[in-house]
């Protein structure tokens, strides 16, 4: 067993001077390494949060006429999902559009346009219930309770929804930028 004082004495410079130069470089390369890291971690989130200017606006009116816009916005959203209309949905939606199905899947923009144009579900009705809105700035969220109605991958459907939609107001208008919905049983 070589104990503390004969390891420095065999990785001294006199010995070995190229395992010595190899750890000073390993000493200077992993020094850079957290330099990098650091400096990805402090200022990258600093510039990826920066949005255009025009994405900063706040939108007209005072605050409960938001909530009034977001409530309009969120009708005809659910009426556009049982009329299967693709393109109130894609007027509505941004492009960095994000969803969270019931199952847990994720879904884009387009998968969810696909989606909604496929035969994957079928409204009849979806009515809400405890809809709340919370106003950010540019950024609301909703959130409520829904009991749609109909055929999803060609079964009844009736589970009772619980859901969160965040509305971001974006090129002057409130645009969804996120969807999450879980299924809800009030009897457990």
């Amino acid at each position: 067993m070589i104990n503390q004082s004969q390891q420095e004495v065999l990785l001294s410079r006199n010995h070995f001077p190229e395992i010595h130069s190899i750890f000073n470089l390993l000493k200077i390369l992993a020094m850079r390494i957290r330099l990098f890291y650091f400096a990805f971690i402090v200022f990258i989130p600093f510039f990826s949060c920066r949005s255009k200017p025009q994405d900063n606006k706040i939108p007209p009116g005072d605050q409960q006429a938001q909530i009034n816009e977001i409530k309009r916005l969120e009708n005809l959203r659910l009426k556009a999902g049982i009329s299967k209309d693709v393109n109130a949905f894609d007027s509505m939606t941004a492009g960095d559009y994000l969803q969270i199905d019931m199952d847990g899947n994720v879904l884009t923009r387009q998968d969810a346009m696909k989606r909604i144009a496929s035969s994957y579900a079928q409204l009849q009705s979806n009515e809400v219930e405890d809809m709340k809105v919370r106003i950010f700035g540019n950024i609301a969220i909703l959130s409520g309770l829904g009991h749609p109605k109909g055929l999803m991958k060609g079964e009844e459907f009736t589970d009772a929804i619980r859901y969160t939609r965040v509305y971001a107001y974006l090129n002057d208008k409130w645009q969804v930028v996120h969807f999450q919905q879980t299924r809800f049983n009030p009897n457990k």
